[in-house]
């Protein structure tokens, strides 16, 4: 509202986060309002369900980690015959 004197007031229906900044000064006169639960959504997870997750998340990325480490390597072909190291003589 534009009254600079007096009272008035603003009626919020629903659950939520309601910003607010003054037109005057922005910068100066700025909040929120918080109406309701807002963290009845919210839910804890345990330190077993997130290592659950975890173990899930490592087997489904490990193949994808382990064809990265390949391709880096250059090992994505075998190996020639000529490359097998050969018996040092004497041994």
């Amino acid at each position: 509202p534009d009254r600079s004197s007096g009272s008035w007031g603003l009626v919020f229906d629903g659950t939520g986060i309601s910003k607010y900044a003054s037109a005057a000064a922005p910068d100066a006169m700025r909040g929120v309002v918080v109406v309701g639960d807002v963290f009845g959504s919210v839910h804890d997870v345990t330190t077993r369900q997130l290592t659950l997750l975890g173990a899930v998340g490592m087997g489904l990325l490990s193949p994808l980690a382990f064809g990265v480490f390949l391709w880096l390597r250059g090992r994505d072909t075998p190996p020639d015959a000529g490359d097998v190291a050969k018996p040092r003589p004497g041994t």
